[in-house]
Protein backbone atom coordinates (compact mmCIF):
# COMPACT_ATOMS: atom_id res chain seq x y z
CA UNK A 1 0.00 0.00 0.00
CA UNK A 2 1.30 3.44 -0.92
CA UNK A 3 2.50 5.68 1.94
CA UNK A 4 -0.16 8.34 1.17
CA UNK A 5 -2.87 5.68 1.51
CA UNK A 6 -1.35 4.54 4.81
CA UNK A 7 -1.41 8.10 6.12
CA UNK A 8 -5.14 8.37 5.27
CA UNK A 9 -5.79 5.10 7.13
CA UNK A 10 -3.76 6.36 10.10
CA UNK A 11 -5.86 9.52 10.18
CA UNK A 12 -9.09 7.50 10.00
CA UNK A 13 -7.95 5.23 12.84
CA UNK A 14 -7.02 8.25 14.96
CA UNK A 15 -10.52 9.65 14.45
CA UNK A 16 -12.01 6.43 15.81
CA UNK A 17 -10.06 6.66 19.05
CA UNK A 18 -9.85 10.44 19.49
CA UNK A 19 -13.26 11.33 18.16
CA UNK A 20 -15.34 13.92 19.91
CA UNK A 21 -18.44 11.98 18.98
CA UNK A 22 -17.87 8.27 18.63
CA UNK A 23 -20.38 6.54 16.38
CA UNK A 24 -20.58 2.93 15.39
CA UNK A 25 -19.25 2.14 11.97
CA UNK A 26 -21.55 0.47 9.49
CA UNK A 27 -20.83 -1.93 6.68
CA UNK A 28 -21.18 -0.23 3.31
CA UNK A 29 -23.09 -2.80 1.25
CA UNK A 30 -22.49 -3.21 -2.47
CA UNK A 31 -25.96 -1.84 -3.27
CA UNK A 32 -25.26 1.48 -1.50
CA UNK A 33 -24.80 4.68 -3.48
CA UNK A 34 -21.85 6.96 -2.79
CA UNK A 35 -22.36 10.68 -3.44
CA UNK A 36 -19.33 12.88 -4.04
CA UNK A 37 -19.78 16.65 -4.09
CA UNK A 38 -17.82 18.71 -6.60
CA UNK A 39 -17.26 22.44 -6.59
CA UNK A 40 -19.30 24.17 -9.24
CA UNK A 41 -16.27 25.94 -10.70
CA UNK A 42 -16.22 25.58 -14.49
CA UNK A 43 -12.71 24.10 -14.46
CA UNK A 44 -13.94 21.20 -12.29
CA UNK A 45 -16.27 19.92 -15.02
CA UNK A 46 -15.72 18.47 -18.48
CA UNK A 47 -16.77 21.05 -21.09
CA UNK A 48 -18.89 18.76 -23.30
CA UNK A 49 -20.61 16.47 -20.80
CA UNK A 50 -22.04 16.75 -17.28
CA UNK A 51 -19.16 14.91 -15.59
CA UNK A 52 -16.27 16.21 -13.52
CA UNK A 53 -12.66 16.46 -14.66
CA UNK A 54 -10.51 13.44 -13.66
CA UNK A 55 -8.38 15.71 -11.42
CA UNK A 56 -11.39 16.10 -9.09
CA UNK A 57 -10.78 12.51 -7.94
CA UNK A 58 -7.04 12.81 -7.22
CA UNK A 59 -6.94 12.88 -3.41
CA UNK A 60 -5.88 9.68 -1.56
CA UNK A 61 -8.92 10.07 0.72
CA UNK A 62 -12.05 10.96 -1.27
CA UNK A 63 -15.07 11.97 0.83
CA UNK A 64 -18.44 10.46 -0.09
CA UNK A 65 -21.87 10.46 1.51
CA UNK A 66 -23.44 7.01 1.69
CA UNK A 67 -27.08 6.20 0.94
CA UNK A 68 -28.38 2.74 1.67
CA UNK A 69 -30.74 0.77 3.87
CA UNK A 70 -28.34 0.73 6.87
CA UNK A 71 -27.75 4.49 6.76
CA UNK A 72 -29.94 7.44 7.79
CA UNK A 73 -31.93 8.88 4.90
CA UNK A 74 -31.00 12.36 3.70
CA UNK A 75 -32.38 14.79 1.15
CA UNK A 76 -29.64 15.21 -1.48
CA UNK A 77 -30.34 18.83 -2.48
CA UNK A 78 -30.64 20.03 1.15
CA UNK A 79 -27.49 18.11 2.10
CA UNK A 80 -25.58 19.55 -0.86
CA UNK A 81 -26.66 23.09 0.00
CA UNK A 82 -25.56 22.68 3.63
CA UNK A 83 -22.21 21.29 2.44
CA UNK A 84 -21.80 24.17 -0.07
CA UNK A 85 -22.32 26.69 2.74
CA UNK A 86 -19.94 24.79 5.08
CA UNK A 87 -17.22 24.73 2.40
CA UNK A 88 -17.93 28.34 1.35
CA UNK A 89 -18.29 27.31 -2.30
CA UNK A 90 -20.21 29.55 -4.72
CA UNK A 91 -21.60 26.49 -6.53
CA UNK A 92 -21.78 22.74 -5.99
CA UNK A 93 -22.54 19.68 -8.08
CA UNK A 94 -22.78 15.96 -7.32
CA UNK A 95 -21.97 12.61 -8.84
CA UNK A 96 -22.71 9.17 -7.52
CA UNK A 97 -21.07 5.78 -7.66
CA UNK A 98 -22.32 2.32 -6.82
CA UNK A 99 -20.33 0.82 -3.95
CA UNK A 100 -20.02 -2.40 -5.97
CA UNK A 101 -18.18 -0.51 -8.75
CA UNK A 102 -15.72 1.05 -6.29
CA UNK A 103 -14.99 -2.41 -4.82
CA UNK A 104 -14.68 -4.12 -8.21
CA UNK A 105 -11.06 -5.39 -8.35
CA UNK A 106 -11.15 -5.40 -12.16
CA UNK A 107 -11.65 -1.61 -12.03
CA UNK A 108 -9.96 -0.33 -8.86
CA UNK A 109 -7.76 -1.20 -5.91
CA UNK A 110 -9.64 1.05 -3.47
CA UNK A 111 -10.81 0.63 0.09
CA UNK A 112 -14.26 1.88 1.07
CA UNK A 113 -14.54 2.96 4.71
CA UNK A 114 -17.42 4.34 6.80
CA UNK A 115 -16.02 7.44 8.56
CA UNK A 116 -18.72 9.15 10.67
CA UNK A 117 -16.35 10.52 13.31
CA UNK A 118 -16.01 14.20 14.17
CA UNK A 119 -12.50 15.62 14.50
CA UNK A 120 -10.59 18.86 15.09
CA UNK A 121 -9.15 20.89 12.22
CA UNK A 122 -7.53 24.26 12.88
CA UNK A 123 -9.09 24.38 16.37
CA UNK A 124 -12.59 23.88 14.96
CA UNK A 125 -14.80 20.82 15.23
CA UNK A 126 -15.51 19.20 11.88
CA UNK A 127 -18.75 17.20 12.12
CA UNK A 128 -18.88 14.69 9.27
CA UNK A 129 -22.19 13.05 10.06
CA UNK A 130 -23.42 9.47 10.10
CA UNK A 131 -23.41 9.08 6.29
CA UNK A 132 -19.78 10.11 5.69
CA UNK A 133 -17.43 7.61 4.08
CA UNK A 134 -14.08 7.59 2.31
CA UNK A 135 -12.76 6.00 -0.86
CA UNK A 136 -9.14 5.41 0.11
CA UNK A 137 -6.08 4.78 -2.00
CA UNK A 138 -3.91 6.48 -4.54
CA UNK A 139 -5.80 7.38 -7.67
CA UNK A 140 -3.42 7.49 -10.62
CA UNK A 141 -4.50 9.10 -13.89
CA UNK A 142 -5.94 5.82 -15.22
CA UNK A 143 -8.02 5.28 -12.06
CA UNK A 144 -9.28 8.88 -12.15
CA UNK A 145 -10.44 8.45 -15.75
CA UNK A 146 -12.24 5.21 -14.76
CA UNK A 147 -13.93 7.08 -11.89
CA UNK A 148 -15.21 9.67 -14.38
CA UNK A 149 -16.49 6.87 -16.62
CA UNK A 150 -18.35 5.01 -13.87
CA UNK A 151 -19.81 8.04 -12.05
CA UNK A 152 -23.35 9.18 -12.68
CA UNK A 153 -23.79 12.98 -12.73
CA UNK A 154 -26.74 14.11 -10.64
CA UNK A 155 -26.64 17.81 -10.04
CA UNK A 156 -24.44 20.27 -11.87
CA UNK A 157 -24.00 22.83 -10.36
CA UNK A 158 -26.28 24.40 -7.78
CA UNK A 159 -25.56 28.08 -7.28
CA UNK A 160 -25.80 30.29 -4.20
CA UNK A 161 -27.91 32.74 -6.25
Amino acid sequence: MHSKCKSVFNELNARKTDSLLVRGELEIADDCYLYHYVTGNVESWLPDEPKPQPAVFGRPGLSVFVAGSSFPKFELIEHMEAFRVQMNWAQIGAVRFKASDIRDPSLFEFHLVHDPHAFYREEKIVEQGPNHGMIVCLKDSEARVKLVQCCEPLERPISAD
